[in-house]
Formats: C-alpha cells, structure tokens, sequence
C-alpha cells in the first residue's frame, strides 16, 4: 500500500469516526433537559467564538510578521527606480539599462517581487516597457506605485489620477527622462 493509499485510508477513518461520534452526541443532546441543552449551546457558541478569535488572532500575527519582508522587496524596487533612475537623470547622468550593474539591481526586485508581491502588482510591473508610447509608459509606472501603496495598507483613493508619477517627475523633467528610458517611436 503506497503512502498516499495509507493517507487516503486515515483520512476516511477519522471522518467515519468523527459522523460516529457527532451522532452519538446529537442523540444525547436530544435527550438530554432543556437547561442541559441550553448550556451545551452557550458552550458551543463561545467555543466557535474564542476558535475563531484565535484564529484572526493567529493570521494577524502572521501577516505583521511578513510585512516587513515586503515592505522590504518594494523597497528596493523603489530604491531601484529613484537612486538608479530619477536620480541619474537628475544629476545629468546617462542611465543604462542595459547595463550589469542595472540589470543585476533588476533581477534581485524581480526575485523579490515573484516571491512577495501582490498579483496587481506582479501584472503591473510585468506590463512597464511592453510599449513605446511614452505617455503609456508614465501610466504604467504610476499604476504600480499605486498597486505597491495598496498592497502596503495605502488607502489613496482622493489622489488625483496619475499622481504618483507627477509626484516623481516634474512636468519639465518628463522629455529628458523620455529621452534616457523609452526609446521614441519612429
């Protein structure tokens, strides 16, 4: 008998023994008096309520606990966008994107973000560079920002549309940064 059989055999057992036992009680709990059933419900009832306040108590805990680790890889997507990107172009430097040291940066926020990102997010940063329409590119990046505040507890809902990116790069700055990341259509 192979090990997913012995599993499957187990299993079946205990929920057999578990329907046994449930009738067993139900039948003494018809039997039983009025107060007896009466406390055997209040019984119930706060047994159902400290198990499931255990519970959310137990996914609570363990959400806080992982949070810092995604705060964590959005930061260093963040740290990648502003430090390697805005703030070249902002000193007068020419950013390469192509470059090792760029595209290892970029590989560690990938393996970071497969392991901890939202699905919102995973689909927003896969989408950034899919075209070369520069105005698309722009929306694209201020739909992950927005994904990433989300998906950090950000309720950013009376933000103006395309915020996030008008609070990255100046109107003035945008053509120069055009120039740099996106390649100009033809």
């Amino acid at each position: 008998m192979t090990d997913k059989n012995k599993m499957t055999a187990i299993g079946v057992t205990i929920i057999i023994f578990s329907g046994i036992i449930f009738v067993y009680f139900i039948n003494i709990f018809l039997d039983s008096s009025d107060n007896i059933k009466a406390a055997i419900m209040s019984g119930s009832i706060a047994m159902g309520i400290a198990i499931y306040a255990q519970y959310k108590s137990k996914k609570r805990e363990a959400e806080n606990r992982l949070f810092e680790t995604k705060a964590n890889a959005y930061k260093k997507f963040i740290d990648l966008y502003f430090d390697d990107i805005f703030l070249k172009i902002k000193k007068g430097e020419k950013v390469d994107i192509e470059s090792k040291e760029f595209l290892t940066k970029l590989f560690e926020v990938k393996k970071e973000f497969f392991i901890w990102a939202s699905p919102e997010t995973l689909k927003s940063f896969s989408e950034i560079g899919s075209t070369q329409d520069t105005s698309i590119v722009f929306t694209q990046i201020n739909s992950l920002f927005a994904n990433i505040r989300n998906y950090l507890g950000h309720k950013d809902k009376n933000l103006p549309d395309n915020f996030y990116i008008k609070y990255v790069v100046k109107h003035d700055e945008q053509d120069e940064i055009e120039k740099q990341i996106c390649k100009k259509t033809k």
